[in-house]
């Protein structure tokens, strides 16, 4: 069953960051749709975090299909980047975060590599949180995260899955480039 959960998951997860490009409100609902298949499959293979951070998303793709869903032009959207005492805050966040649920996790739970699973999950709540914004900022979050996610799917021989965070890689640089053509310079 992981394998179709996997398959599945792959398929949604293209179309959502695809049409999250092209700046189309319907990418929450197939983000939504991998993340439940995937939040079964990450448990499935022990990554705790990384199952718990699907729930996220998908409670987080009902506010962005409504938030995206209500702009008056969503093809017209003011992209804005983070200023720097943001970065650095969200930065120090993010390795907080992920040592005190690494430890957690560490702890009392099954998760097989809970620090860089608490790592990517941080840094994947603060990129989605960006994305939602219209921050470009979520866009170098996710290369940089899709690095890491590409090492520890390989790790843990969930392949397809590396190959997605992959595409996803390569898609986040297309994601930049494209929001860096259309940011209004104030």
């Amino acid at each position: 069953m992981g394998n179709y959960l996997e398959i599945s998951g792959f398929i949604a997860a293209i179309l959502s960051v695809w049409l999250t490009i092209q700046k189309n409100k319907w990418c929450w609902f197939w983000n939504a749709l991998s993340a439940f298949l995937y939040a079964i499959y990450f448990s499935q293979i022990q990554l705790v975090a990384d199952s718990f951070l699907q729930y996220f998303f998908i409670i987080i793709s009902i506010y962005g299909f409504y938030s995206w869903n209500t702009e008056i032009s969503v093809k017209e959207f003011d992209i804005k980047y983070l200023s720097k005492n943001n970065r650095i805050l969200i930065a120090i966040i993010v390795f907080l975060f992920a040592g005190l649920m690494g430890r957690i996790l560490d702890l009392y739970s099954f998760a097989s590599i809970p620090y860089v699973d608490c790592f990517c999950f941080a840094l994947s709540f603060f990129a989605t949180i960006l994305a939602i914004k219209k921050y470009i900022d979520n866009w170098i979050i996710w290369i940089f995260t899709n690095a890491i996610y590409i090492a520890m799917y390989i790790y843990k021989g969930a392949y397809l899955t590396a190959f997605l965070y992959f595409i996803f890689f390569g898609l986040a640089i297309q994601g930049l480039n494209t929001w860096k053509k259309q940011v209004k310079v104030k």
